[in-house]
């Protein structure tokens, strides 16, 4: 994103990665409550305190987008095209940094 600034870029991707990890985290929440582990309320409650910090991190973000009027719009699975100050960028992502890039982001509210 040549326009944006490093705050606005940040926010662009957060925008876009957050609702990812919330999904993998629930999805994997899923699993685990049908899995055959010996402690899994230990595992779920971990899941439940990452994804509590996560949602409040994306209304943060969402206030932010708002707040700078930057829009973000999904083209394709990875692909989005983001307008900031009038200016239109089109953004993709491959599949390996995405998950690079969620596992970044799980690994902050868990502490690891």
């Amino acid at each position: 994103m040549i326009k944006a600034t490093d705050e606005e870029q940040r926010m662009v991707e957060n925008f876009i990665f957050l609702p990812l990890t919330k999904k993998v985290l629930d999805y994997d929440r899923k699993n685990i409550e049908e899995s055959t582990l010996k402690f899994p309320k230990l595992y779920i409650e971990l899941i439940e305190q990452a994804s509590f910090k996560l949602s409040d991190q994306m209304r943060q973000t969402r206030k932010y987008i708002r707040d700078h009027d930057i829009k973000v719009i999904k083209k394709d699975d990875l692909q989005y095209e983001v307008v900031i100050r009038g200016y239109h960028e089109n953004v993709g992502y491959h599949p390996t940094g995405a998950k690079e890039k969620v596992e970044q982001i799980l690994r902050e509210p868990m502490n690891l």
